[in-house]
């Protein structure tokens, strides 16, 4: 097996510093000196002088100022603004008019035509250049125009060599207007300038058609340009997305973390959502035939009846368009709220008989809470077409919506499909819960001994009958009831007291026919429609 050094491992490479070699470092700053003097040479070679002094050829300055001769030159200084000299004998001894060169250029007004937003070559190809009807084209004219094409390819492709070559040569500036005849004779650069002008007047000339198609030529090649390039910038963009999806595996972690915690979306912002068909489809899984007008109120709340006013008021729309010709759910739900209570009253008085008044107004509390409605109310699917202003639907608009949906049902399919539908979703939510859990009795041993006192049996005797740990942090305690010498219940206790008021919990269980192995509904026994009758009656 071989081994792994510092440097092949990962964490080495990462850690390890990295210092650049000497050698580098020498070139680097050499690099940097040649770059500083060059520029600094540059700079001083390209500055420009604060005077100029023009004197003749042929006269010597420096002997002229030792011979106390006076001074023919012109001394100038770069000025402000460039003055145009001109309509004068001699030149280098006379002041020129102070004429503004921004002045004397004419200006001439320019019309510009808005181009088109959109170019597409292959849907139109350069149809809006056909702007007017071209003449008819005949031998003579197409002679004429080739003729002179050959013309101003051959004296452009000249007048660029004989300029470029200029170039190289001369370095001084030409003069731009006015000057002596043995002036611009001495300039060989303004020559070349001027016969360059007259070679492009001259190839300029030509018939108004071909500069059309000229201008077209041009035109065309541009666009083909611009057609290339967006096609090169469409491909980076692409390449770019391409990057920006790989994401490295330390931030995968991170934005699911991130879609986890965000706030879930409305299912109705998804795709493939129709509310009708939702409707119709949650009647059918139920097996339930509801009215879809009071289903669809049932789903309504008056909270989203107010947001959307609200939102449709913002902008600024007409009255008739903001109001809403929907009724909330209101009225439903204290009609399925109202038969739930009543329907479960019968039902467990008819299956807890022994049960007092209390304990079944305990059990049937618990049964239409925010928590039991709404978490049956969830399991439905309920959340999901409840018209609301929040999302996630809060627990009181749960538990409103879901006995708006009973009240639904009742004005739909009758009392007895109703019932029907509460026993099969309300009563199973008391399976694994304790009486004594959801009836908080407070003395335990004092409702036993009413109990007793009514079936005319004798008040219970406490006994310790087992105990362990006694002397430890956690004992335990059994104490038994006994009534006519008959131990009756049992309960386990950290103490004598909890011992004997779970003993007594034990024997009120039994007495109430609500023991813990018990059946929170016997289905396998029809039962009769007298509840549904007195739920009605009540109701």
């Amino acid at each position: 097996m071989s081994k792994r050094t510092r440097s092949d491992s990962p964490l080495g490479r990462m850690s390890g510093p990295t210092f650049p070699s000497p050698a580098a470092e020498m070139a680097e700053i050499n690099r940097l000196q040649y770059e500083m003097e060059y520029t600094e040479g540059i700079s001083q070679r390209m500055r420009v002088p604060e005077k100029l002094k023009v004197a003749p050829p042929t006269a010597s300055l420096e002997q002229s100022i030792q011979e106390g001769l006076p001074n023919a030159s012109v001394t100038m200084q770069v000025p402000e603004r460039i003055v145009v000299a001109g309509n004068s004998e001699d030149i280098p001894f006379s002041r020129p008019p102070d004429l503004d060169l921004l002045q004397s250029t004419p200006f001439k007004p320019l019309a510009l035509k808005t181009p088109p937003r959109v170019i597409s070559l292959s849907e139109r190809p350069l149809d809006f250049l056909d702007l007017e009807k071209p003449p008819p084209q005949t031998p003579q004219n197409e002679e004429v125009r080739s003729v002179g094409r050959l013309k101003r390819e051959r004296s452009m492709s000249e007048n660029a060599a004989r300029q470029n070559g200029q170039l190289v040569r001369n370095d001084s500036m030409p003069v731009l207007r006015g000057g002596s005849s043995a002036t611009t004779s001495s300039n060989p650069h303004h020559d070349n300038t001027r016969s360059g002008l007259s070679n492009l007047d001259v190839t300029i000339e030509g018939t108004p058609d071909d500069m059309t198609v000229v201008d077209a030529a041009s035109l065309r090649r541009q666009i083909i340009k611009l057609n290339r390039r967006l096609q090169l910038l469409e491909e980076e963009n692409k390449e770019r997305a391409k990057r920006e999806m790989i994401i490295k595996r330390w931030v995968r972690a991170y934005l699911e973390q991130q879609r986890l915690l965000a706030p879930p979306a409305r299912r109705s912002e998804k795709p493939n959502w129709d509310y009708h068909m939702e409707i119709r489809a949650f009647s059918h899984r139920l097996h339930e035939n509801f009215s879809l007008d009071l289903l669809k109120t049932a789903f309504v709340n008056s909270c989203y009846i107010n947001s959307e006013t609200i939102r449709r008021q913002n902008l600024e729309l007409d009255k008739e368009v903001v109001a809403l010709n929907l009724q909330d759910n209101r009225k439903l739900s204290e009609q399925g709220l109202s038969f739930s209570r009543s329907y479960l009253v019968r039902c467990f008085e008819e299956a807890y008989p022994q049960l007092p008044p209390a304990g079944i107004l305990a059990l049937i509390d618990f049964l239409t809470t925010e928590d039991v409605a709404s978490y049956v109310a969830k399991n439905l699917s309920i959340q999901d077409l409840t018209l609301c202003a929040e999302f996630p639907v809060p627990s009181d608009v749960l538990h409103r919506t879901f006995f708006a949906v009973i009240g639904a049902l009742l004005g739909s399919s009758g009392p007895q499909k109703t019932g029907i539908f509460v026993q099969d979703f309300l009563i199973p939510q008391l399976i694994g819960k304790d009486l004594f859990e959801i009836w908080k009795s407070i003395n335990p041993m004092g409702l036993l001994v009413e109990e007793l006192a009514k079936k005319n049996i004798s008040a219970p005797e406490p006994r310790l009958t087992r105990k362990s740990g006694a002397s430890t942090v956690l004992p335990v305690y059994f104490v038994g009831l006994y009534c006519d010498k008959k131990m009756i219940a049992e309960g386990p206790g950290e103490t004598l007291l909890a011992a004997e008021e779970e003993a007594a919990r034990v024997a009120l269980r039994k007495l109430y026919g609500y023991t813990e192995n018990r059946r929170p509904w016997d289905y396998s026994k029809p039962r009769r429609d007298l509840g549904v009758e007195k739920a009605i009656n009540s109701n």
